[in-house]
């Protein structure tokens, strides 16, 4: 696409060019021949017919990377969708740890219940940043461009 593009601005260029020079040739008291005009007018009409086979091109080279977007926005739904269900499975596995941890400890009866709620309040915390962290990592934050 990039090619299309830059080849028709050069053509788009070029027909400027040889117009502007036969315009110039065709002013009253240029000591151009007419042999000299003919010639500018035929370089000008061939480069206009250029700059239009390379818009054309150009624009085929457009409506073909629309038409990538649709497979596209689908490949990144699967993608996301398996990121969010690998992120569930690793909350529910770190929730899962700390929760056998929790019921592991063989503290004091009193402590037991205030050690549960300090690890409980710390696992959802470290659940939290991770899962923001995954979001900003994969830039999952961001809206969607549908283009």
């Amino acid at each position: 696409m990039l090619k299309c593009k830059r080849a028709y601005y050069q053509a788009c260029k070029a027909r400027d060019q040889a117009e502007k020079l036969h315009k110039d040739a065709c002013v009253e008291g240029s000591t151009v021949t007419e042999d000299q005009v003919r010639k500018l007018k035929d370089k000008s009409e061939r480069a206009a017919s250029d700059a239009q086979t390379t818009k054309g091109k150009y624009q085929e080279s457009l409506r073909d990377i629309g038409n990538y977007n649709p497979k596209y926005m689908e490949d990144m739904r699967f993608v996301f969708n398996k990121c969010q269900q690998s992120e569930e499975e690793r909350k529910n596995f770190f929730k899962q740890t700390f929760l056998n941890f929790c019921q592991q400890m063989s503290l004091a009866p009193h402590f037991n219940r205030y050690m549960y709620n300090v690890v409980k309040l710390f696992a959802k915390q470290i659940i939290e940043r991770a899962h923001a962290d995954m979001l900003t990592l994969y830039n999952l934050v961001c809206a969607m461009n549908h283009a």
